[in-house]
């Protein structure tokens, strides 16, 4: 009885900390990962990259085609993630249709590589409307991304890849961008 109460918490400790339509981490889980994974590279002294997602004009399809349309494209984007990344990494729904992967001993380089690997794998996806077979079109995304400065308040780190998201959605969206992205040139570069 002790083993299936222990086996009963252990399922319920992960549904509690899993995102129920896309299966990956769920918010809550995503800001302990963050947390922990920060401590652990700046005690290791090794590098930490987190991505920011959104798909792209997402309520304007939920509006066409329905939420249950929108829902499987939600999967997708996850099954997508899951194929993307390492067993170290954790991707995670931060909120509607908005995800962030977590990336510990990965160079900010390495992490825009991945994230325009993400990109060009959703945006090659067709969607199709399997009761009527009718084609969707294609998803995009758009994807900021920033690099874990040691010490640094981790909203911090959010708020870069935001910044770099949004940057990216203004820039046209389908699009990859990084904290790299958004330094302004020197003034006398700018005349």
């Amino acid at each position: 009885e002790v083993a299936d109460l222990r086996q009963e918490i252990e399922i319920t400790r992960r549904e509690a900390a899993t995102d129920g339509l896309t299966g990956l981490a769920n918010r809550k889980r995503f800001d302990i990962t963050l947390r922990d994974t920060a401590a652990e590279m700046m005690e290791a002294g090794d590098e930490m990259c987190l991505l920011m997602l959104d798909i792209d004009f997402f309520k304007k399809f939920n509006d066409n085609y329905g939420h249950q349309t929108g829902d499987q494209v939600l999967k997708l984007l996850a099954i997508t993630l899951n194929e993307c990344i390492k067993g170290q990494d954790t991707a995670a729904r931060y909120g509607g249709e908005e995800f962030g992967v977590i990336l510990p001993n990965t160079s900010l380089n390495s992490a825009v590589i991945l994230a325009e690997n993400i990109r060009e794998r959703v945006s090659r996806k067709s969607i199709i409307n399997k009761s009527t077979g009718e084609q969707l079109g294609a998803i995009t995304l758009s994807i900021g991304v920033s690099k874990y400065e040691f010490g640094e308040p981790l909203n911090e780190l959010i708020a870069r890849a935001d910044t770099a998201l949004y940057a990216a959605k203004n820039q046209g969206r389908n699009k990859v961008l990084s904290e790299l992205d958004m330094v302004m040139p020197p003034a006398s570069a700018q005349n």
